[in-house]
């Protein structure tokens, strides 16, 4: 295998792995550990799941002890953790 398209671990970057079954995951936030990468995993209002780093842009807060507003990851402070 090519060193540019595997990781250390030797999975390749930039495909699809499965996180879990479609009833795992709802409209509350799973965090889940993938490929040394954590994720957050929720359903939008349409029901769409939705895959993010689960670190806060501003401060790296874990997204995941956020809550849900809309379609929206929201509240996150340091008191939550």
């Amino acid at each position: 295998m090519r060193p540019d398209l595997a990781g250390a671990d030797g999975f390749i970057r930039n495909c699809w792995y499965v996180a879990g079954r479609s009833e795992d995951f709802g409209r509350s936030l799973s965090a889940v550990r993938m490929l040394d990468e954590e994720i957050v995993i929720y359903r939008d209002t349409s029901g769409k799941a939705i895959a993010l780093e689960d670190a806060c842009p501003h401060r790296k807060l874990p997204l995941s002890r956020g809550t849900i507003e809309g379609d929206h990851v929201v509240r996150i402070s340091w008191s939550d953790l």
